[in-house]
């Protein structure tokens, strides 16, 4: 019989299919959970509660089959109460074997999760390490007492800080003390080895650190500064512990170390040099905190050193005199409170036990340096100022005496000012009245002398009536010369500027002087004949007048057989006049004071029938057009006067007729009057107008000369200086406007005033228009013809 008949006699389980059962059975439980166990994704074929099952059916299968053989041929009775005994048997072994299963599979299952957390920390260790700013190392205590340890782990940052590779060190042919600098290995080592016995002598707690410094040689060469941290982690029961670092590189950091210790060196020098004391000291929310520095000075200026000064409370109101504390701290706290600068001065108050200290110091505080939000460093600088504020109480003591002299010296040159300004006007009054009591004689006297001048006389008396004449004109020369320089003197002279040629007046001179000239045998050359026309910027009847003098000078002090010579050339805007003569020159000590009015440096009788006038009025005249006048002589070989005028650009002269040559004013130009007392301003605009223009400038350097000659010329066009010394501004304009003969002129205000304000004022006051300095020349020569060509 190959099966086994149960109590149900349908049921026969034959005994190879009951070992073949087993078999697949087992194969089942087997295939459950491959996929876990080899780390697939992917769900088991069999779940695990099945997996169990099977593998309990697995292991009764074969208990079934030696069964069979023991219950063939027995009484179905038995066979059946050994099989429930059997299978109650089976049943509770399975269900402990089921119990064990289960416990196994989940300590199977834990497995598995500690395994994948071990191999994600590992990985993340692994990604911190190659993270890490530095060389991460691990190394294993192999004897505690000595402090040796045995290397495990070099992470790849190696390379970089040392420039060899992390498995030469893991590898053992190198070691890590080999890069270490020969000066700094020992002690780096006997440090670590000193930490490692420490560490095992005491209860040290796991994570004790210790950070060291020293210097590693590169491969290269080159020495690299580094910072090393270590820490312990105690191994697990009677296992070795380890201890785990990193290593930085800080060579920039040592660097700036090093370079801070050095300006904090320089500092402390240069503080040291200072004659005051400095003080630095934390503040934190408006309040005093740590005193960081005091420099040495503080035992000699205030008598305290720098450890004397206390550090938790005000020292201040035991140095200040008790009069200026108050102040004192105001403005202190001011600077605690806002950081503001201060600055104040206070007397330090007397200690009889410390002699010589300041009396009076000058203390300023500052903020320097912000380092946290509400936490700033303030500088404070103490300066010794007893010797100034001594020297300042003795110089304004100095100063009081002195206020007191120059009050009386004041009042007396007041004085005398005073009494200069009667004795100039005196002296106009005078002049004035000696011109009309002095014209009115000698109209007759000349009157009368021409007239015998023209009765036939005999020789004799022709003689005299002509020596009658000569004086004459002679002291009327002198009356006019006196008149002119105090006219020049007192700044009443009107000069009209124009172009003029200097050739014409050269003739016209020439001729004015010939009949003199010839009475001394003297010779007057024009040596401008034949060259090009010289143009000059001036008032013609004043050049005129210079030159005049001039020659006249050059025949009165020449020799008989003499000459005087007049020249002209061009040099860039110049034109110089040159007048040379032959005669007896001027002795060079003289030559200073040639030019000084009544003075006539000579004792001749040519000098003593002179007032000294003439070069000083045309060395004045000179400088009023613009122009300058200078003389170098050479004794007995005769003097040469050049005279630089401005040159008018853009002018030519036109040509003379048969007839006498006329002025180049005599196209009656366009009349333009300036009114300015800048000379420098007067000549800029004389010259632009002349030379673009052609105009004729009248030119007054006073408001009130100006005014009248507005009337009595009547100008195409004023122009008018806003500020003049002797009017108020816009009171020339309100006179111009108020009086009918000039209401009609258009007035261009120029002034140095370019507020915008001014220019409306100006405007309503009657200006035609408003320009301001410094001249836009095409604008102001645009204003200049829109109101020349509308007049």
């Amino acid at each position: 019989m190959y099966g086994l008949e149960l109590a149900n006699p349908a049921i026969v389980l034959p005994r190879e299919s009951a070992w073949l059962t087993s078999l697949v059975l087992l194969a089942g439980a087997v295939v459950v959970g491959a996929g876990r166990r080899h780390g697939q994704p992917d769900e088991p074929l069999i779940r695990d509660g099945v997996r169990i099952r099977l593998l309990g059916l697995a292991l009764a299968a074969p208990a079934l089959a030696g069964l069979q053989a023991y219950v063939t041929n027995r009484s179905p009775e038995i066979v059946s109460v050994l099989v429930l005994v059997v299978a109650g048997l089976a049943i509770a072994r399975i269900r402990y074997l089921l119990r064990q299963v289960n416990r196994l599979a989940a300590d199977t299952q834990a497995y598995e999760r500690l395994t994948a957390e071990l191999d994600r920390a590992r990985r993340e260790y692994q990604s911190l390490v190659d993270a890490a700013p530095g060389m991460a190392w691990t190394s294993r205590i192999t004897d505690p007492l000595s402090g040796a340890t045995e290397r495990r782990f070099i992470g790849p940052q190696a390379l970089v800080l040392t420039g060899y590779p992390a498995e030469s060190f893991m590898s053992g042919s190198r070691r890590w003390r080999d890069v270490m600098h020969p000066d700094d290995r020992a002690a780096a080592a006997a440090r670590f080895e000193a930490w490692i016995r420490e560490l095992s002598s005491s209860a040290a707690t796991e994570g004790s650190a210790q950070s060291d410094e020293y210097r590693i040689v590169r491969s290269n060469g080159a020495i690299r500064w580094v910072r090393d941290t270590h820490h312990l982690v105690r191994g697990t029961g009677a296992g070795p512990s380890t201890v785990h670092g990193l290593v930085l590189d800080i060579t920039e950091e040592r660097l700036a170390q090093d370079e801070v210790r050095s300006s904090e060196a320089r500092f402390r020098a240069l503080v040291a040099q200072l004659p005051g004391v400095v003080i630095l000291r934390e503040v934190e929310g408006g309040a005093p905190g740590r005193i960081v520095y005091v420099s040495q000075s503080s035992e000699r200026i205030l008598g305290l050193t720098a450890d004397e000064i206390p550090h938790d409370r005000d020292p201040w109101p035991g140095l200040v005199e008790a009069d200026d504390l108050a102040a004192f701290q105001a403005l202190r706290s001011r600077h605690l409170a806002t950081g503001s600068r201060e600055t104040t001065l206070a007397r330090i108050a007397p200690r009889p036990d410390r002699p010589g200290l300041a009396r009076w110091v000058e203390i300023t505080w500052v903020k320097v340096l912000q380092l946290a939000e509400d936490r700033w460093l303030s500088l404070g600088v103490i300066l010794d100022v007893t010797a100034l504020r001594e020297a300042q109480d003795e110089l304004r003591a100095v100063n009081a005496e002195l206020e007191d002299r120059i009050e009386a010296r004041t009042a007396e040159l007041r004085a005398a000012q005073l009494e200069a300004e009667r004795a100039s006007r005196a002296k106009s009054e005078f002049l004035s009245s000696m011109s009309h009591e002095l014209r009115t004689p000698l109209n007759a006297i000349l009157g009368f002398g021409q007239l015998l001048q023209l009765a036939p006389l005999a020789g004799p008396d022709r003689e005299s009536a002509d020596e009658i004449v000569r004086a004459g004109r002679q002291l009327l020369e002198m009356i006019e010369a006196v008149l002119e320089f105090s006219r020049l003197d007192a700044g009443r002279i009107t000069l009209s500027i124009e172009p003029v040629e200097v050739g014409p007046l050269v003739r016209e001179t020439i001729d004015l002087c010939r009949p003199g000239a010839e009475e001394r045998g003297v010779m007057v050359v024009d040596d401008l004949a034949g060259e090009s026309p010289v143009v000059v910027l001036a008032d013609r009847r004043r050049l005129g007048q210079i030159l005049l003098n001039l020659v006249t000078n050059g025949i009165k002090y020449n020799v008989p057989g003499g000459r005087v010579a007049l020249s002209a050339e061009i040099g860039g805007d110049r034109a110089r006049i040159r007048v040379r003569d032959t005669g007896v020159g001027i002795p060079p000590e003289r030559l200073p004071r040639l030019f000084e009015p009544f003075d006539t440096m000579r004792g001749d009788h040519a000098a003593r029938q002179s007032l000294g006038l003439g070069l000083a009025l045309s060395l004045r005249l000179a400088e009023l057009m613009g122009g300058s006048l200078r003389v170098t002589s050479t004794l007995r070989a005769g003097s040469e006067f050049e005279l630089d005028m401005p040159l008018a650009v853009g002018v030519t002269a036109e040509p003379a007729g048969d007839d006498a040559p006329p002025e180049l004013g005599a196209r009656t130009p366009r009349t333009v009057l300036y009114i300015e007392d800048n000379l420098a301003n007067l000549h800029l605009v004389e010259r632009v107008l002349t030379g673009r223009f052609g105009v004729r400038v009248l030119a007054a350097i006073q408001g009130r000369m100006g005014l009248e000659l507005a009337r009595e010329q009547a100008p195409d066009l004023v122009l008018l200086d806003l500020h003049l010394p002797d009017a108020e501004p816009g009171e020339i304009l309100r006179e111009l406007r108020a009086d009918e003969r000039t209401r009609s002129i258009p007035i261009v205000i120029l002034s140095s005033d370019a507020s915008p304000r001014t220019g409306a004022q100006m405007r309503l006051l009657g200006a035609t228009d408003y320009l301001t300095k410094p001249l836009d020349i095409e604008r102001f020569l645009d204003v200049v013809e829109e109101h020349l060509h509308g007049s």
